[in-house]
């Protein structure tokens, strides 16, 4: 990303907290969301929660993104 790049999308990152919206999350090794469920209540939202078992993907989608089949899926990152 080249210096203007970067400081386009820190000024939209900012533009979007100064309008009251919350901070956003990536929840990486997610498991059912034990930290996304910290950061949920502590304001933030949650955009996607990654994880490799297939079981503890889809409760962490149900849990946070309830009714978005995409946000069930197991992923594996090194890859």
């Amino acid at each position: 990303m080249t210096g203007t790049a970067l400081e386009s999308s820190l000024a939209k990152k900012i533009a979007r907290l100064r309008d009251g919206k919350p901070p956003r999350v990536l929840d990486l090794f997610a498991g059912c969301g034990g930290l996304s469920l910290g950061f949920q209540a502590a304001g933030f939202e949650i955009s996607a929660g990654l994880e490799f078992d297939p079981l503890a993907a889809e409760s962490h989608g149900v849990n946070f993104h309830r009714g978005d089949a995409r946000h069930q899926r197991p992923f594996d990152i090194t890859k």
